[in-house]
């Protein structure tokens, strides 16, 4: 199996909007070609697109360029190719390739996490506690409790646009700990409360900020509402930080247009976890592309954590970047 990375060979200054709309995306008349509108696509689905069609002049957002597409390519046209690319001759957009095999058997890793992380120290969970504000390294933080009469952290912040300071509403916030992940939504003001198990917070802790599900904003120069797109953002945040406000600046989305193309990437080894555990890479490369494993990879919740960001998170271990996944979905 093997990885490779998309990428824009020579980026177009072109309006798309002002491009004529064709069967493939938009009709360029500079290059006298169509423009392929990549942007409802996984990165599988363009490679394979790619792979097919040289010289490609495509739309994509700076999103779908941030992880590495990993594949086999002797089994590279198992994925429905024909179906693939005739439904990027067209104007709709299709759903996600189905990867993976389905599977529903016990759950299975190499090794247990806190022998392959050094640079997390995974201790006992606190006993339950309720109504005590819990001072995290000098820092007092406001806790609550949940059903479970466990002490939880809330961690408050608010979400903007960077460009006009306008608040974000239902922009999605998830805190991501190494055995469970806590999720919330922005309200109308761009403000949001996480609640998270105090047994999830380490010294260095993630938070990742998604927008495909945010309301559509008014414009007060002419009343028109529209619905901007920006930027998935992951935030390292220190434990001794988690009591400050977290203000967030959304930047938009990059929509880029030009010549794509594809290269290949040597061998990258990601760190692969599963609710805290490590999972063997090849394991992880055999099931997304419907070989026999003991995981079913795509019924999890996951996210991916870029090279530099998971190095400073898990240490040498993730130079290649990391994939957390959990196998059940936080309450």
């Amino acid at each position: 199996m093997k990885s490779y990375q998309i990428k824009f060979d020579n980026t177009c200054d072109e309006d798309w909007s002002q491009m004529t709309p064709d069967q493939k995306g938009r009709f360029c008349d500079l290059c006298s070609k169509s423009v392929i509108d990549f942007t409802g696509k996984t990165p599988e689905e363009v490679l394979v697109y790619l792979k097919a069609n040289k010289n490609t002049c495509g739309r994509m957002s700076s999103n779908q360029l941030r992880q590495p597409v990993i594949i086999a390519d002797k089994d590279y046209f198992q994925i429905p190719y024909s179906n693939t690319a005739a439904s990027l001759m067209m104007a709709a957009s299709l759903g996600a390739v189905t990867l993976g095999n389905g599977q529903t058997n016990p759950l299975k890793v190499t090794e247990p996490f806190e022998k392959v992380i050094d640079t997390y120290q995974d201790g006992k969970e606190n006993k339950a506690v309720v109504n005590k504000n819990v001072a995290v390294n000098n820092a007092s933080i406001e806790t609550a409790t949940t059903s479970r009469v466990e002490e939880i952290v809330q961690i408050k912040g608010t979400i903007k646009s960077k460009e006009n300071k306008r608040n974000i509403e239902n922009a999605k916030i998830t805190f991501y700990g190494l055995t469970d992940y806590v999720t919330t939504y922005s309200d109308a003001q761009g403000n949001y409360v996480l609640k998270v198990p105090t047994h999830l917070i380490k010294d260095k802790n993630l938070v990742s900020y998604e927008f495909s599900d945010i309301k559509a904003i008014e414009r007060e120069d002419n009343g028109l509402i529209y619905n901007p797109h920006f930027e998935f953002k992951n935030v390292i945040i220190s434990k001794t930080d988690l009591g400050k406000n977290q203000d967030v600046l959304a930047s938009y989305m990059v929509m880029m247009l030009g010549g794509v193309s594809h290269y290949r990437v040597s061998d990258p080894q990601p760190l692969v976890l599963v609710n805290g555990a490590r999972v063997s890479f090849n394991k992880f490369k055999r099931n997304r592309y419907g070989k026999d494993t003991d995981i079913n990879f795509e019924s999890m919740h996951s996210v991916y954590i870029e090279e530099n960001m998971a190095k400073e998170l898990f240490g040498s271990k993730a130079k290649d970047g990391a994939y957390l996944y959990y196998d059940k979905l936080s309450k």
